[in-house]
């Protein structure tokens, strides 16, 4: 075939360009819907990405910081919880144990207590730094935790509102009243000071009330979980009834 019968076509000629007004037109009316699926499902995409990442810190149990050590960190766990600070009758806790069933309303704080007394191993007792009495057996020191002490405060200080109640004619003895007082600065002292290190920052609103505002008794709080603080306390209680378990060459800190 010689060279001039035939012109020869261009390399795939015409076919990157629309062919017609119709395929132009087509092509933009396309191009729309299919672009504002990809934007939609972009966004869903995303958002459903943050919040699964909000939920998960959301739902992250919250910690403390670990400035100091305490084998019962491990047993905290936090809960949003309302305190009520109820003072009706279904509240053991609350009330005048002259008046209400006085045998419930003391066993109940002395349940709330009882586990005050700790048990810890030498190496728990090295991550403190302080020394402390030693078990004659070898198996431990003793300890206690800060909220068992402050709990142990409140039920004196409300003894302490019924001395003649609880202590009879003892409250008649001049030393024992010196002492009494003694204990009730301690333990204001102890709470004061315990108020101040937490600094719980929960906010209370107001009402009024015979013209004049009052905060709510009750409030949501962030507190720890007390049934689970409380089985750790249990599993490592001690009796300390008998002094006769204690090394009496250990404790001694001039610090105290």
């Amino acid at each position: 075939m010689e060279k001039g019968d035939h012109e020869e076509e261009p390399f795939l000629q015409h076919s990157n360009a629309p062919k017609n007004k119709y395929q132009r037109v087509f092509g933009r009316k396309l191009f729309t819907p299919v672009l504002f699926v990809l934007l939609s499902l972009t966004c869903i995409f995303s958002n459903m990405a943050w919040w699964m990442a909000y939920e998960e810190v959301a739902n992250r149990p919250c910690t403390r910081p670990r400035l100091i050590f305490s084998p019962a960190t491990e047993a905290i766990k936090y809960e949003r919880r309302k305190l009520w600070r109820s003072i009706e009758l279904e509240n053991p806790y609350a009330g005048d144990p002259r008046v209400d069933p006085t045998p419930l309303h003391d066993a109940k704080w002395s349940e709330l207590v009882r586990p005050m007394a700790m048990k810890i191993t030498a190496e728990e007792l090295s991550k403190i730094g302080e020394p402390s009495i030693a078990f004659k057996d070898g198996s431990g020191y003793l300890t206690e935790m800060a909220v068992f002490h402050e709990l142990h405060c409140i039920k004196r200080m409300r003894r302490h509102f019924h001395l003649k109640f609880y202590y009879g004619n003892a409250t008649e003895d001049e030393d024992f009243m010196n002492r009494e007082w003694q204990h009730m600065d301690h333990c204001l002292e102890y709470w004061r000071e315990a108020a101040m290190c937490r600094g719980d920052p929960t906010l209370t609103t107001f009402v009024w009330n015979e013209g004049r505002p009052f905060s709510k008794v009750h409030s949501t709080h962030e507190c720890v979980n007390w049934d689970q603080l409380y089985t750790f306390a249990e599993s490592r209680m001690v009796d300390v009834s008998d002094y006769g378990i204690f090394s009496e060459l250990s404790g001694h800190d001039e610090g105290y």
